[in-house]
């Protein structure tokens, strides 16, 4: 396939599957589709999202699959408050997404990003920790977030301060040399991967159980020794 024409509506289309198609590198310009709820393009050559198609399931998406395109500018997924699942891998995506707080698991392998930060705008009116100018804490349900293979320097720590329902993230082959501290305190966290990356100032900590896999356990407990605990629900 190499086109679906320039004004496609699909009112009531739940799921929709164009993977493996070479040839797309576009998608219609006002595709609309409101009742859709799992959408995969992977393994296309698409390089833009129309702004119209987004808007038009923001109240019904659960999935979205975009892996292996050729994707380079982010996208805003602020309203999309039913969507569980992001695959984003393998693009060229310098900017992470902004996403909204529902979001449980999030691909962002083998792109271009340099930083975390932007995911969650509303972090730009709360504390280190998340805490609100209202008092409420924000606390996304992430659960799931894969950064391996981009370029990454660091993680931004208030991004993942808030973190507090993550349960695995992958960050190997980047450029990291330590972890925020507040990792250490993630209540959730089971599995961390992070071979790959220099890691300076907490290789002391990296040790490898005899089964395979990092020690989690004690390179969360070497974080927490490095700073108090933070402030607010969530943490050990």
């Amino acid at each position: 396939i190499e086109s679906l024409g320039d004004d496609v509506s699909l009112p009531n289309l739940t799921k929709l599957d164009l993977q493996n198609n070479k040839n797309l590198v576009r998608l219609p310009l006002k595709l609309c589709t409101p009742s859709l709820q799992h959408a995969n393009f992977s393994k296309n050559n698409i390089e833009v999202i129309p702004k119209d198609f987004l808007m038009s399931c923001k109240g019904s998406l659960q999935t979205l699959d975009l892996s292996e395109n050729q994707l380079t500018l982010p996208m805003n997924l602020i309203e999309h408050s039913e969507l569980q699942i992001l695959e984003l891998r393998h693009n060229k995506i310098r900017s992470v997404p902004v996403i909204h707080e529902n979001l449980i698991k999030l691909n962002l392998d083998k792109n271009d990003i340099t930083s975390i930060e932007g995911l969650y705008p509303v972090l730009k009116q709360c504390n280190d920790f998340g805490k609100t100018e209202d008092g409420d804490w924000f606390r996304p349900k992430l659960k799931e977030l894969f950064l391996s293979q981009n370029n990454l320097s660091e993680l931004h720590s208030q991004s993942m301060a808030v973190m507090t329902k993550l349960s695995f993230i992958d960050v190997v082959n980047n450029s990291l040399e330590t972890l925020p501290s507040v990792v250490g305190y993630l209540r959730d966290l089971n599995k961390v991967a992070i071979d790959g990356n220099p890691f300076r100032i907490i290789r002391s900590a990296i040790s490898y159980r005899a089964e395979g896999g990092i020690d989690t356990e004690k390179l969360l407990r070497s974080l927490r020794k490095r700073d108090y605990p933070p402030k607010g629900p969530g943490y050990h």
